[in-house]
């Protein structure tokens, strides 16, 4: 059983919960960067993009106006644009931004110094904003260096579970965000009732590898079951590699990136609340936004295995018996059956097997419930002795799931336990 991670382990809902500015404030303003960054994901479908854009309103006290151009989205990695005639003349977005006690927005001007080359005339004088946004691997293709301060920040939020996005402006880092999305609270007991039923429990993200061990830390799915960096152009590819030896696999996902993967898992899950092309490449939807439906679907479907085949033996068993006698095999012995007792026993044996089918409606069938060792923590301590083996994915050049553990590696956990140690926030 496969899950996605954003939007399916977690509500999908993600929010900016901290943003630091890394130039000082002469140089380039806490409102000018808000709404250039607000400019430029608001063309932006990713859910990630759209928590920006809604945080920057919220910051500027409303919608940044501004001209977009050249807008580019990299699936897995990042964007690139250019904004210009930015206005910011409002009165009520500079009190809403300086005023507002509540205001998450930090700033490290000391990191970057800002009187090196070019900075203030790249910045403070421009007219039009080159701008990118996205992850590491973004930043580094467009030639963005990342500081050892900032570097220590972004591992900081990563550690507890946060997606980090940097934002460069004239290839010039400006900022960096941390988003967080929350897990669902039965997320936990659904891994592990899945578990108990007998099934590996793997997740995918995009996500780096520190976030994703997190969030998998606190749903209880094992460290060599997590696929890190997974470019949504390798989703499907992932599968496949599962699939492999024979290998059933279910893929539970909810948006268009998960689309190819649910139409090559043998079981493709989607959430009902999901994009429309994530529920159309499915097997199975889920009316609400529950993951223990998930758990519901497997059991019924395996109890109406159990009865389909129950009901073929005692057609079987029912016929094998009835038929010689209503043939008359048994007359000579004296026992025989008029031909309208014989279409009786028919109509009966169909009424049998319909009936024994809807007890499963009526009686029988009750959703599982989930246990409180499954909800709880402990289930966890069963992942205590296990080693950190998160799958990495990184580029269009590395199909292969690559462990991301080795020797010499002492910056990675270990065990779940020593990760607990490092990161106490989880």
């Amino acid at each position: 059983m496969v899950f996605d991670k954003t939007g399916t382990l977690t509500y999908g809902q993600p929010e900016v919960v901290r943003v630091i500015l890394l130039l000082k404030e002469k140089v380039f303003t806490s409102r000018l960067f808000m709404a250039v960054l607000g400019l430029a994901e608001g063309r932006s479908e990713h859910p990630l993009g759209e928590a920006i854009t809604r945080f920057a309103s919220r910051e500027l006290g409303g919608d940044p106006v501004g001209d977009v151009t050249e807008f580019e989205a990299e699936p897995g990695l990042g964007m690139r644009c250019s904004v210009k005639d930015i206005e910011l003349n409002s009165s009520k977005q500079q009190i809403a931004l300086y005023q507002n006690k509540t205001s998450v927005i930090t700033r490290r001007a000391e990191i970057i110094e800002s009187d090196r080359n070019n900075v203030s005339s790249l910045l403070s004088l421009a007219t039009e904003y080159k701008v990118l946004v996205g992850n590491r691997m973004w930043m580094a293709r467009n030639g963005i260096n990342i500081p050892e301060d900032v570097e220590k920040d972004i591992v900081s939020h990563e550690q507890q579970g946060q997606t980090v996005v940097l934002a460069a402006i004239n290839s010039i880092l400006c900022g960096v965000l941390a988003i967080a999305d929350q897990v669902k609270p039965e997320a936990r007991g659904t891994v592990a009732a899945l578990r108990r039923m007998g099934l590996r429990v793997a997740m995918l993200t995009g996500d780096n590898w520190r976030t994703a061990e997190a969030i998998a830390q606190q749903v209880g799915i094992y460290p060599e079951d997590v696929n890190a960096e997974v470019l949504p152009s390798h989703k499907k590819t992932l599968i496949e590699s599962y699939q492999q030896g024979k290998t059933k696999v279910a893929m539970v996902g909810d948006g268009i990136n998960d689309s190819p993967a649910l139409a090559q898992a043998d079981v493709g899950i989607a959430i009902g609340t999901g994009t429309d092309v994530a529920v159309e490449a499915a097997d199975i939807v889920l009316v609400k936004n529950d993951l223990t439906d998930v758990v519901a679907a497997i059991d019924l479907s395996r109890k109406t295995v159990r009865k389909i085949r129950m009901n073929f033996v005692w057609a079987v068993l029912y016929n094998a018996i009835g038929l010689p006698i209503a043939a008359g095999v048994f007359s000579p012995l004296g026992v025989s059956i008029q031909p309208w007792m014989a279409a009786a026993a028919m109509a009966l044996s169909s009424v049998t097997v319909v009936c024994n089918s809807l007890l499963l409606r009526c009686v029988c069938y009750r959703k599982p419930q989930l246990s409180e060792r499954e909800r709880g923590s402990s289930y966890l301590q069963q992942s205590s002795e296990r080693g950190s083996k998160t799958r990495l994915h990184s580029g269009a050049k590395n199909e292969e799931k690559v462990p991301l553990l080795s020797e010499g590696k002492e910056n990675r956990a270990s065990s779940w336990s020593d990760y607990g140690t490092r990161s106490s926030n989880v």
